[in-house]
């Protein structure tokens, strides 16, 4: 990521199950260079509820400035028949 990082702010990943992030830094210097936010699942795993993000970015710089997430709980989903995303 050194030779793009003037390019690649920042990245997203998915599907880890659990949200999350870490820092990226440049080879040389070792300072941060990238921020990769990886996302919760859709999908249930061990327990874990599934869930979704709304990132919302900056217009001038593109990086993100606020993330939404919003998980349902599946137990109470299956009881109601209905999924409430909170």
């Amino acid at each position: 990521m050194d030779k793009y990082q003037h390019i690649v702010r920042w990245t997203a990943s998915s599907h880890s199950h659990k949200e999350q992030f870490n820092v990226i830094s440049d080879i040389k210097e070792q300072k941060p260079i990238l921020m990769n936010y990886i996302a919760g699942s859709g999908t249930t795993y061990q327990d874990k509820d599934p869930s979704f993000d709304i990132v919302h970015l900056d217009t001038q710089t593109a990086l993100p400035v606020h993330i939404e997430t919003y998980h349902m709980n599946v137990d109470d989903a299956n009881k109601n028949d209905k999924p409430i995303w909170r």
